[in-house]
This record gives structure tokens, sequence and C-alpha cells, in this order.
């Protein structure tokens, strides 16, 4: 466990809770390695130097080996001194990491309808507020052990008694924002207003794909480029050719790594969008208290047997069924599904009251 040191500053409504911990390790000496081996090469140079006198290249030689040095050591100090500290105060929560004073500091002002939870980031576990606005933000880290889950949990502790920052699900109005197991690496983000009116995002995590994709396509234009360059004599309108296919194969790249879809529930008005920021294609419906909604097939097959898991809805006299969004992942239909059912009983109970 590393050094923990809880103090309290001030008075009153001027007091501050400030929780300090010291993450430093040892293991930063090992950065002196790399360092010793740079002075031996430093004063290799420095010895030709006094040989034979000042030249160009024997100056960028200091100057490489000098900020080797530099960098190896400012790592060694940082990964030996660095420390964490949160400052916890009725109207202010600030964060702060780095070494001795020179670091990153964080400042957030406190509201009403905020609520804190643990998250596990990569090897850490991490304190997240989020207000009622959706914005979540980081304000503290602890090592991935259980003693550093007590201190975060005893950050979220103090955050609930001093600030007032729920310690419980979100309030109305905030965001929820989840990565479950079955969705692999996708993500949904949930927020929810009143009477029910909710917007739920969904990215699909294709950013090693989109990326792929997006070099394939530069790579064959500038084969095309150069092919029209090593010929000669190509007039320059040529090159509005390349264009429309450039366009054609860049668009599903770019949704790989930008596409979002959207589900938005207000009032009984819901709309399905699916495309990269504002240009896409939008599918509108109406829904009441007494519309069914159904977890569907499409005529198409998925990869490995099977029909597309479809998301479907049916109003009170109507026959056909109304298609809102397909997805080769069921589990991603089936929340979609819970989250439209959710919304339509929050607005018949405040219909209701």
């Amino acid at each position: 466990m590393k050094k923990v040191k809880i103090v309290q500053e001030g008075a009153g409504a001027d007091a501050v809770t400030v929780i300090k911990v010291k993450q430093g390790s040892l293991g930063g000496l090992l950065c002196f390695i790399p360092t010793m081996i740079g002075v031996f090469v430093l004063s290799g140079v420095v010895q030709q130097l006094s040989v034979e006198g000042m030249t160009p290249s024997l100056m960028r030689g200091v100057a490489f080996a000098a900020l080797f040095i530099l960098a190896w050591i400012v790592i060694g100090v940082s990964i030996i001194f660095w420390r964490a500290e949160v400052r916890i105060g009725a109207r202010e929560v600030v964060g702060f990491s780095g070494v001795g004073r020179i670091g990153f500091t964080t400042r957030h002002q406190v509201e009403g309808g905020m609520w804190s939870r643990l998250k596990p980031i990569e090897a850490m576990w991490s304190v997240y507020v989020t207000d009622r606005s959706g914005k979540e933000f980081c304000v503290f880290d602890g090592e991935k052990t259980a003693d550093g889950q007590r201190l975060c949990e005893e950050v979220r502790r103090r955050l609930h008694d001093i600030c007032g920052i729920s310690l419980d699900a979100p309030p109305r109005g905030a965001e929820e924002s989840f990565a479950a197991e079955q969705f692999a690496k996708a993500r949904i983000k949930v927020v929810r207003g009143a009477a029910g009116d909710v917007r739920a995002t969904y990215r699909d995590s294709h950013v090693a794909k989109g990326v792929a994709g997006l070099v394939a396509v530069v790579a064959f234009a500038a084969c095309l480029a150069w092919l029209c360059i090593r010929k000669g004599d190509v007039p320059h309108w040529v090159g509005l050719l390349f264009v429309p296919p450039m366009i054609l194969g860049t668009a599903p790249f770019v949704y790989c790594i930008f596409g979002r879809r959207e589900l938005s529930l207000r009032k009984g008005e819901g709309a399905y969008f699916n495309g990269v920021g504002n240009i896409g294609i939008t599918r509108r419906f109406r829904y009441d208290a007494s519309t069914e909604v159904f977890k569907g097939e499409t005529e198409y097959y998925v990869k490995g047997g099977g029909r597309l898991p479809e998301l479907q809805i049916r109003n009170k006299g109507e026959t056909q069924l109304q298609r809102i969004f397909a997805h080769p992942e069921e589990k991603v239909v089936e929340e979609f599904a819970r989250i439209l059912l959710a919304g339509k009983n929050e607005m018949t109970k405040g219909t209701n009251s």
C-alpha cells in the first residue's frame, strides 16, 4: 500500500479535506542505467572535441547525448517521487498528479445532482464524477489492488459527506455510461431526462479496420497518381475522375472510426439516427403506452448462421410491424429494446401522475 496521508485544512464552510498519496516507486532507479550510458557517450564525444575541435557533427552529438541524459533523469525522478492529491471542499474539488508542484491540476465546481462511481481503467481504479449535463471527469486514481480500491471508496465517501455527491445510481438528467461484457468493446451511453426522455448512443469499435481501410484507399490513390505522372502529358481534369471513387471508398472506413447509432425518445416522439456527426439517416417513429416492442429478424443472414436481429415496434391499430434498426449483435438489439420499454413506461407513469 502506498503511503496515504489525510489532513484537514481550514474550518467551517472553508474547510478542505486533503488526501495525499505517494505513488512513487524505486523502480525509477532503473532509469539511471540508460542515463549512465548517455554519460559515457557524452564523455566520449567531449574527448573527441578536444582532439578534433568544434565541428557541426560533434556539436549535434553533444546536444543529442545531453537531451538523452536529461530525458531519462526526468523519467526516473518522476517515477520515484510521483504523488497524487485531491482537495475536497464544499464548493470545489481539486485534483493533482505530479512531482513536487510540477504536474497536472484539475478543478471542478460542485453543483447539485452530481454522482460518483468507481471504474476500472487499465491498471488502476479511478473515481469518476458525473454532473447533471452528463459530463464526466476523473477525480482520483488508485492502484488496481484491494488497498487501492478501498482508498478510492474512501475518496467517494468523503465526496458524499463533504460535497453531497451521490453514491447511488445517477439521478434524473445525469449520464449513465457503461461497457457491458456482452458488448465486447462496444459502448452505450445513456442520458436520461424527465418523463421518460432518453438519448442512447452506441458506437462500434472498428478503429483498426477503419484506419487500415483509409491507408489502403490512400495507397491506391497514390499508385494511380504515380502511374499518371509516369505516363506524362496527362490532362489536369483526369485527376477529377479519382474524386468520386475516393469519396465512396473512404466513407465506409470513416464510419468505422466515427460512426454512431443513436436512439432518442421524447414525449412520445422517437428517432433513430445512424451516421457520422450530423450526416446520416434518421428514422422517426411514435410510441405510447400501448406500443408493443419486439425483437425480430430480417431476411438477411449474419456470419455464422442465423438471421440479422432487428428492433421492431407496433402501435395500437396498426397491423404492420415498424422496423427501427438491425444489428448483428443480438445483445445490442435487446439493450435498445429495454431502453425503449423503460422510456415508454416512464412516460406512462408521468401521464398517470
